[in-house]
C-alpha cells in the first residue's frame, strides 16, 4: 500500500495527465486544418481568403461558446462538459474527411471550434476543485504546457497523416482520436469529477435568477473585465504570428519559408519551456499581477526587434523565441490572477467569460495584421503585434490586490 502522501501524488498526476491530454487536443485542433491548406485549395477551388474563413468562424465559435460552456460547468461539472466538447471537435474532424463542399469543411470547422470552448472552463473547473493550493502554480504550467505541446505538433503531424492518406483520411484519424479520448474521460470518470464545494451551494432549489445575477456581477466585475482584455490582447499576438510570421521573415528579413517556420517553431517550443518555468514562479509568490505585467512587457520588446531589417536573422531568430519564452512564464500567473478574482462555484463562468477574449482575439489579429501585410509592411506587422502585446501590461496592472477574492 503506498502512503497518503504518495497516493495523493498518483491521483495529481493522473488527473493532471486527463486533462493535459485533453488540452493537447484541443491546442492541436487549432493547428489541423491550416496544414492541409494547398490541398484543400486545390480540391474545392477557392482562395486563401475563403480557407482563412474556415479558421476565423472555429475560433468566432470557440470565443461565443466559452460563456456558455462555463455556466454548464458551474451546474453540470467539468467531466461531463469536457466529454460534450471532445465529442464536438472528434465528430467534426471525422465528419470533414467526407465533405463535398467547402461550406461544409466552414459549418463543421464551428462545430469544432464550439467543442474547443469547453476546455479553459472545464480544465481549471476540475483543477481548481482537485488540485491542492500549493501545488495549483505547477498544475497550471502543466496544463499551459500540454496546450502548446499541440500547436507544436500539430503541423508535423498533420502533413505526414495527410502524405501517407491524404486530407480526407488525416481529418478523420484526427477526429477518431477525439472520440478515442473521450472514451478515455468516460472510462476515467471518477478522476475527473469536482467533488462536493466545486459549484455553487446546492439548495433545494436553484434560484437561477439569483445565480445569473451573481453570473453578470461578476463577469462586469473590473478584474474579469481586465483579464478578458488581457486574454484577447495576447490572443492576438499569438495568432497573428502563426498566421504571417513565416512570410514576414521572408519579407523582411530574407528568410526561407523553411527558416521561417524554424523561427516560428522556436518560438512555440520556447513558450512551452517558458510555461513549466511560469508554474514555479507562480507556486512561490503572490504577486501572480506583478510577475505578468513584467514579463508580458519585456515580451513586447523582442517582438518589435524582429521590425528592424538591418538585424541579422539569427539574432531576430533568438530575440523571437525569448518572446516566446516570457509569454510562457505569464501563462499560469495569469490564469491564477483569473482565479483569484473568483469567488467559489463559479470558476467555470470566469474561464469562460474571459477565455472568450482567446477566440476573439485569435479572429481578429490575423484580419488586421492581414492589413498590414497586404499594404506590404511587414515591419508594421511586428510593431502592431508589439504595441498589442505592450497594452496587455496595463489590463494586468488595472487588477489590484483588493480585487482578488482568494488570495489563498
Amino acid at each position: 500500500m503506498f502512503s497518503p502522501a504518495r497516493s495523493a501524488f498518483f491521483e495529481r498526476t493522473k488527473l493532471v495527465t486527463l486533462i493535459g491530454t485533453g488540452h493537447l487536443y484541443s491546442h492541436f485542433s487549432n493547428l489541423a486544418l491550416p496544414p492541409l491548406f494547398l490541398e484543400l485549395r486545390a480540391e474545392f477551388e477557392v482562395n486563401f481568403v475563403t480557407l482563412g474563413t474556415a479558421v476565423a468562424a472555429a475560433n468566432v465559435a470557440t470565443g461565443v461558446s466559452q460563456v456558455p460552456f462555463g455556466v454548464m460547468v458551474d451546474r453540470l461539472g467539468g467531466r461531463v462538459t469536457l466529454l460534450i466538447g471532445l465529442l464536438l471537435i472528434g465528430t467534426g474532424f471525422v465528419l470533414m474527411g467526407f465533405a463535398a463542399e467547402f461550406w461544409q469543411i466552414i459549418v463543421l470547422s464551428i462545430v469544432v471550434g464550439a467543442g474547443n470552448g469547453v476546455f479553459h472552463p472545464a480544465d481549471y473547473s476540475i483543477l481548481s476543485a482537485r488540485v491542492e493550493e500549493r501545488y495549483m502554480g505547477r498544475a497550471v504550467s502543466i496544463h499551459g504546457f500540454t496546450g502548446y505541446a499541440g500547436w507544436f505538433v500539430a503541423p508535423g503531424i498533420m502533413l505526414a497523416l495527410d502524405a501517407w492518406f491524404g486530407w480526407r483520411g488525416a481529418l478523420a484519424i484526427s477526429g477518431a482520436v477525439g472520440l478515442v479520448i473521450a472514451a478515455f474521460v468516460v472510462w476515467q470518470g471518477a478522476s475527473l469529477t469536482e467533488g462536493a464545494g466545486a459549484r455553487p451551494v446546492q439548495h433545494a432549489r436553484f434560484d437561477f435568477a439569483e445565480s445569473l445575477r451573481r453570473s453578470l456581477d461578476l463577469v462586469r466585475s473590473r478584474p474579469m473585465l481586465m483579464m478578458f482584455a488581457f486574454y484577447f490582447l495576447t490572443s492576438f499576438t499569438t495568432a497573428s504570428l502563426m498566421s504571417f510570421a513565416i512570410v514576414a521573415f521572408g519579407d523582411l528579413h530574407g528568410a526561407s519559408q523553411e527558416d521561417g517556420g524554424k523561427i516560428l517553431t522556436a518560438y512555440f517550443g520556447a513558450m512551452s519551456i517558458g510555461v513549466l518555468l511560469g508554474g514555479v514562479i507562480a507556486d512561490r509568490t503572490k504577486r501572480h499581477g506583478l510577475v505578468t505585467g513584467i514579463v508580458i512587457g519585456a515580451s513586447a520588446v523582442t517582438i518589435l526587434l524582429a521590425a528592424f531589417s538591418a538585424l541579422p536573422l539569427l539574432v531576430v531568430a533568438i530575440s523571437i523565441a525569448l518572446g516566446g519564452l516570457l509569454y510562457g512564464i505569464t501563462t499560469p500567473s495569469r490564469d491564477l490572477l483569473v482565479r483569484a478574482a473568483t469567488p467559489p462555484g463559479f470558476i467555470g463562468i470566469a474561464f469562460g467569460f474571459t477565455s472568450t477574449g482567446l477566440g476573439i482575439g485569435g479572429a481578429v489579429g490575423p484580419v488586421v495584421c492581414g492589413w498590414t501585410m497586404d499594404a506590404g509592411r511587414p515591419d508594421w506587422t511586428f510593431v502592431l503585434i508589439a504595441a498589442v502585446t505592450a497594452l496587455a501590461v496595463f489590463t494586468v496592472f488595472a487588477v489590484q490586490p483588493g480585487d482578488h477574492r482568494r488570495d489563498g
